[in-house]
């Protein structure tokens, strides 16, 4: 047997001391959003920033949370992500499946292509979503906004899927095939089943993408739709309101943080 050798006080100690500094590194942006909202204006401004706020002033969060369309903001956010995952998994799904079973000609090709659509900025996307949906006169609408978003998701979606689809033996659809099994029974009785924490992850993934999401909201989808993300990108570059966006960033971070936590 061989003897192994315990890591000595200071090594120990080195351990804790970097992964404490990571732990610091990971929580002080979390931390720094919420002492903005919590600072009074005047001190947003000073320099050196003042990092431990000796009076805290609460008004940010209570102005936005008085706001009677703070609710609707919350509302308009869940409900737009809540489309977007359901019907990034309802493409997705199928997706997946049929890159991970059925063989055919420049299979790997298209799965790259696929995700190779992550590369392409943004804007680019969106400039024929907007002039599409003029033309159908699906602009400034919650349709809208699921539609843009699923485009930026579905990726991303069509991918973790494949990948766990790939993981479930091959032996487990062979007896099903041997059953009697069509494709359709495979996917629905079979890889659904068994892909179930995969398929939640997925989702939970890309409703938390979605509420973050500002520039589909931004373009497509006016004031009547505007979500938590948007909101906070006009507090900071439209209004310069360093306070009320650092309040509105950690409302929507304390709701994300809920799901993941649920």
């Amino acid at each position: 047997m061989i003897a192994t050798r315990k890591p000595g006080p200071l090594r120990r100690t080195g351990h804790a001391i970097g992964v404490l500094a990571i732990c610091l590194f990971a929580a002080f942006p979390i931390y720094w959003m919420g002492a903005i909202g919590a600072l009074k204006r005047e001190a947003l401004f000073q320099f050196p920033p003042v990092l431990i706020p000796t009076e805290v002033d609460l008004s940010n969060f209570t102005t936005l949370m008085a706001d009677p369309r703070f609710l609707t903001w919350i509302v308009n956010s869940l409900k737009i992500a809540a489309g977007t995952a359901f019907f990034s998994l309802l493409i997705g799904v199928p997706g997946g499946f049929a890159l991970s079973r059925f063989r055919y000609r420049g299979k790997q090709s298209f799965a790259v292509m696929v995700l190779s659509t992550k590369m392409i900025p943004t804007i680019v996307l969106i400039i024929p979503m907007f002039k599409a949906f003029v033309y159908f006169r699906m602009l400034d609408s919650h349709a809208a906004l699921i539609v843009g978003n699923v485009a930026f998701a579905l990726p991303i979606v069509v991918w973790m899927l494949y990948t766990f689809f790939r993981e479930i033996p091959r032996e487990i659809l062979e007896a099903g095939r041997m059953d009697g099994a069509t494709p359709l029974d495979e996917l629905r009785f079979l890889l659904l089943p068994l892909s179930l924490p995969g398929i939640a992850a997925g989702a939970l993934m890309v409703f938390v993408m979605s509420l973050g999401y500002f520039v589909t909201p931004a373009l497509l989808g006016g004031t009547a739709n505007m979500m938590l993300a948007e909101l906070v990108a006009q507090f900071v570059q439209s209004l310069v309101n360093w306070g009320m966006g650092g309040a509105a960033a950690f409302l929507l971070l304390v709701i994300t943080l809920s799901l993941y936590a649920l």
